[in-house]
């Protein structure tokens, strides 16, 4: 029977179910013995005895207990967050349908595992790992220990992991505010004049460039007094129960739910709050709790909320910082906020996560003028999973996409929601349109109205993507109009303080009924790099848009030469050939002359030529007031800057 386990699970049902019709017939033969004889009733009996000795061997057999449980290793490093396996062993093999083991820590934020595993059929032994938190106590200096245990069928066994006392960190924190010397609590959070770890007690230096050093671990919390008579800090570690925040449970399978309470000695005053914040990926309170202050209903003396976690395939540890914050009168009349903060872990261990469920979508407007933009946010009940863990398809739609187009952000790992912006175009009608999120099989929709668009009379936005290209490539302008165009079109007129470098038109029309038009803007090769503005009317107020046209990489940018003659403002008589002379510059190949009736030179309708010597002789000039400029090539047929700008004459 103890090799075939299939087996004696079929005798014991068929034993237990003869025991019970024995004991019926027991009572039966007891009352009938006389009419029955003695003979016939013991016969019985001992049938009844049968049954009741194989049912009691089979159920023995069947129950399962954990015979053993080691780690190894046994010790770990304080600090190196390594792992240990550990092995349970039964003392008999698994049924068919497996031994569900139950697995618990003594200190769970310290060493956690799995909750449960399942020895498979015909087996007695199954490894499991046990993580380690790397930063727990980590100012402490002391070892510790966590109790592993094991559990089935009601017989459990221990095993005790080691974790030896870590170094201290260094024991500095910059940058506290001058004015605020002394002892103070850690703030916890990163982008604030003070950071020092929550739950820490600092002592900080006054004067410019002071730092803080390390004085106590605040095992039940730091409390934040009101400053003393010259201004300084006293702050201390809390004295008394209770640790302002506990989490509950500590080991939580990651995109399950939790709670964090957090906790006063006494009745919240009037204007008492709370707040849980996280920097973990794998947990973290949801929006918007995460960023706001939650307040203590008047008299309570704890607060709870929700903690959501992110499915993982590895143990986590992630630190919630907990603060409760309550009014305090002072003598002179005023209201110091004093306040208990501390810092708890919770493990996010691997498993099955909970479906995905939504939360909510909403919008940051239900109704706009077409060709405006809106934003919104999609929200789950998990956090958003790492690269590494199967993602959530959480997808957006919109019922009409031609008027309203969904664009979402990327799902950002460690928070709960995601963003997403909403494109409208211009439209003739009032037109309704109903935006949608969907995960798996669930849905959430939001009303948006986009109201009709008036008639345009400006340019609204010149939009450019990209926004830099190499000299020679395009970029794609977007021309977006304050209303609709007019039947016959809208015509919008553009110019650029660098034609050379940027081929742009003068104008281009927006068709009937369109709100706004794209064109490609094609560039030249420069030497150097160029940023070139480029300007839209008719418009309110200045319409620009920059583009920067860069030079090869590695390309060796060519100098603007300097104009040598003709002089400024020379007179050349009619019909005679002018000598234009200019220094050479390095690593060209050639040069570009430009001759113009205009000096802004933007299209050179005169006469443009292109000589390989740094001067040119030109004839058949018109009569008139001219300007010129030359710039050097490259071989690549990059160009380089312009010289500046020279002004003569022929009458």
């Amino acid at each position: 029977i103890e090799n075939n386990p299939q087996q004696y699970q079929a005798i014991s049902q068929v034993s237990l179910q003869a025991l019970n019709q024995n004991k019926v017939l027991y009572n039966t033969y007891r009352m009938l013995a006389p009419a029955m004889g003695i003979g016939t009733m013991i016969a019985r009996l001992g049938q009844a005895l049968i049954a009741l000795s194989l049912w009691l061997v089979v159920s023995t057999v069947q129950a399962q207990t954990v015979a053993a449980l080691t780690c190894s290793p046994s010790t770990i490093g304080g600090g190196t967050g390594s792992a240990t396996t550990c092995t349970v062993r039964l003392n008999s093999a698994a049924p068919t349908s497996g031994t569900v083991v139950a697995l618990t820590s003594s200190l769970t934020e310290l060493a956690a595992s799995v909750p449960t595993i399942t020895i498979p059929a015909g087996q007695t032994l199954m490894n499991f790992s046990v993580g380690t938190n790397p930063l727990y106590r980590r100012y402490s200096l002391l070892p510790f220990t966590a109790t592993i245990t094991a559990t089935a069928n009601a017989t459990s066994q221990s095993a005790i992991l080691s974790i030896t006392a870590q170094q201290r960190p260094t024991e500095v924190v910059f940058a506290p505010p001058s004015s605020a010397a002394g002892p103070r609590c850690g703030a916890g959070e990163a982008g604030l004049q003070f950071v020092g770890e929550t739950g820490i007690l600092w002592d900080c230096a006054a004067g410019t460039n002071a730092v803080c050093t390390f004085v106590q671990e605040c095992t039940l919390g730091c409390d934040k007094r009101p400053l003393g008579r010259k201004g300084s800090k006293q702050d201390v570690c809390a004295s008394a129960a209770p640790v302002p925040i506990i989490v509950n449970p500590k080991r939580i399978v990651g995109g399950a739910k939790g709670a964090v309470n957090l906790q006063l000695a006494s009745g919240a005053p009037a204007g008492s709050i709370g707040a849980v914040r996280s920097n973990s990926f794998f947990a973290a309170p949801p929006d918007p709790q995460r960023y706001v202050d939650v307040p203590f209903t008047t008299g309570a003396s704890s607060l709870t909320i929700g903690l959501l976690t992110a499915a993982v395939n590895g143990i986590k540890f992630a630190p919630l910082r907990g603060e409760v914050v309550t009014p305090q009168l002072q003598s002179d009349g005023s209201i110091f906020y004093t306040s208990r903060s501390a810092r708890d872990w919770v493990a996010v261990v691997p498993g099955t996560p909970p479906p995905v469920n939504l939360s909510s979508l909403a919008l940051d407007n239900s109704s706009l003028v077409g060709g405006q933009v809106t934003f919104g946010n999609t929200c789950i009940d998990q956090l958003f999973r790492a690269p590494e863990v199967a993602g959530i398809a959480l997808t957006h739609s919109s019922s009409h996409p031609t008027v309203a187009s969904v664009s979402p952000s990327a799902q950002n790992q460690g928070t709960d929601c995601q963003s997403f912006s909403v494109q409208t175009q211009a439209v003739a009608t009032n037109t309704s349109v109903t935006i949608g999120a969907q995960v798996g099989t669930q849905s959430l929709t939001a009303p948006l109205l986009v109201t009709a668009t008036s008639a345009a009379t400006q340019v609204n936005s010149f939009f450019l993507d990209p926004l830099s290209v190499t000299g020679g490539q395009s970029s794609m302008a977007t021309l977006v109009l304050n209303g609709l165009a007019p039947p016959n079109g809208f015509v919008v007129s553009l110019s650029s303080d660098n034609a050379a470098v940027v081929n742009l038109p003068a104008s281009v029309t927006v068709p009937s009924g369109a709100d706004r038009v794209n064109l490609s803007i094609g560039t030249q090769a420069v030497a150097a790099d160029v940023l070139v503005t480029m300007h839209a009317t008719p418009a309110s107020s200045v319409v620009i848009a920059q583009l920067s046209v860069l030079a090869p990489a590695g390309q060796v940018a060519l100098a603007a030469p300097s104009l040598v003659s003709p002089a400024d403002d020379a007179r050349f008589s009619a019909g005679s050939a002018v000598s234009f002379d200019w220094t050479d510059v390095a690593n060209a190949a050639s040069y570009t002359i430009e001759i113009d009736n205009s000096s802004s030179i933007a299209a050179p309708l005169t006469t443009t030529q292109t000589v390989t010597a740094s001067q040119a002789t030109i004839n058949g000039l018109p009569e008139q007031p001219l300007w010129w400029r030359v710039r050097a090539n490259a071989a690549s047929g990059a160009a380089g800057a312009w010289s500046v700008v020279r002004s003569f004459e022929m009458r």
